[in-house]
């Protein structure tokens, strides 16, 4: 008996650093899957490990409430609720896309970085832009905005679950 469990501490001991490995690799379904059966096997271990790499991506069921606001500075042109709905709504549409194409179930914010949007694509800070910035960032992938969200709504209820 001595030597069945030393066998099998042997092994968990080998097997542990290549099961960690491998859970990174699963889906979030898998991983979740997995959750399940540690806590059906009462494997406190296994469950350990699975809910660590749960807690590294962002998948916590009973995390209490999340914020989930753009950084959005405290200028004129944000004040302006008309100008901040488009400017939002702009930003939305690329930052779904990203959440999207990453596979992100996490605050859509941090699919892409909000700052970074409004230089690469008006040429200014989201801080730097005026009254005269409007048009453009109104106009900025209008034919898109349904279609993106569409995408993005059967995305999160698909794969993240929200609904």
């Amino acid at each position: 008996m001595r030597h069945h469990l030393l066998a099998i501490a042997t092994l968990a001991a080998i097997a542990g650093p290549a099961a960690a490995q491998s859970m990174a690799e699963l889906s979030d379904e898998a991983l979740l899957a997995d959750v399940v059966a540690a806590t059906e096997a009462q494997d406190a271990d296994a469950l350990l490990d699975a809910m660590g790499e749960v807690r590294a991506r962002g998948l916590l069921m009973f995390a209490g409430p999340q914020v989930c606001e753009a950084p959005v500075p405290d200028t004129p042109f944000w004040e302006n609720e008309f100008f901040a709905g488009a400017a939002e709504k702009a930003y939305l549409v690329e930052a779904r896309e990203a959440a999207v194409a990453t596979g992100s179930c996490g605050c859509v914010y941090e699919a892409l970085p909000f700052a970074g949007f409004f230089e690469e694509t008006f040429g200014r800070g989201p801080a730097e832009l005026t009254d005269a910035d409007y048009s453009r960032v109104r106009s900025y992938r209008r034919p898109d905005w349904s279609s993106v969200e569409q995408q993005y709504r059967t995305f999160s209820e698909e794969r993240c679950g929200d609904g």
